[in-house]
């Protein structure tokens, strides 16, 4: 069992595990970055002041002021490029205030003691909840951002039925090979032997797409829109 070779801890309850020590690092760099980008964009879009941003950035950048130099903001003129510098000033100090809480509950951890998401427990939790409220309350509720959520929920399982629908029929139907032609080549699993890593490189390819080029593969796709036309 996967579980027991990676020496990970079960709970008390059946076929429950405690989480590998690996994910309190991946769910905690995923957190920070989430939060700060979204933050960073709500200003780019005008739905977060200048204030309030740069506030919050320079807040959680004074909190380790030992590994996080802001020396040089000053001569930074433009307002937007001072937020895109405090955000990887706050991104770097967050990373040090979670490096800090693993190093200091690492024995827990590994132990199944400890089960709790590392940004929970750092000096900057206040001011990422913060962040997580107006992201909630000011950025994700304005309609051009939910209208992209939604067409997300169209886009996405839209490429994967176009393009495993082509991979099961590529034999058969012209119209499915020139669907595939689209996937660069080292996506392609020819071996019908290999449909388990078929589907997962061509899942790869699409998570692997940038939201402006997964949207205009879908609307090539469907005929929504075609080059030169």
């Amino acid at each position: 069992m996967i579980a027991q070779k990676l020496g990970i801890p079960p709970k008390h309850k059946p076929n429950m595990w405690y989480r590998h020590p690996l994910a309190f690092l991946t769910e905690a760099a995923d957190d920070i970055c989430y939060k700060i980008m979204d933050l960073e964009d709500g200003y780019k879009h005008n739905l977060v002041s200048y204030d309030e941003t740069y506030e919050l950035l320079m807040h959680i950048c004074k909190m380790t002021p030992d590994v996080t130099n802001i020396d040089g903001l000053e001569n930074i003129k433009e307002n937007r490029n001072r937020i895109g510098f405090l955000r990887a000033k706050a991104i770097n100090s967050l990373t040090y205030q979670v490096a800090d809480a693993f190093i200091g509950r690492h024995e827990d951890i590994l132990a199944g003691k400890y089960d709790e998401p590392l940004c929970d427990c750092i000096q900057a939790q206040p001011a990422l909840k913060k962040i997580h409220e107006i992201s909630k309350n000011e950025i994700y509720s304005h309609r051009p951002v939910r209208q992209v959520e939604a067409a997300g929920f169209q886009v996405l399982p839209g490429l994967l039925d176009a393009f495993l629908t082509a991979l099961v029929d590529q034999k058969n139907k012209a119209s499915s090979k020139r669907v595939l032609s689209l996937i660069p080549q080292e996506y392609i699993f020819e071996d019908d032997k290999k449909s388990y890593e078929a589907i997962m490189s061509i899942t790869k390819y699409i998570a692997g797409m940038t939201d402006a080029f997964a949207v205009d593969t879908y609307r090539t796709l469907r005929g929504i829109q075609l080059p030169n036309y």
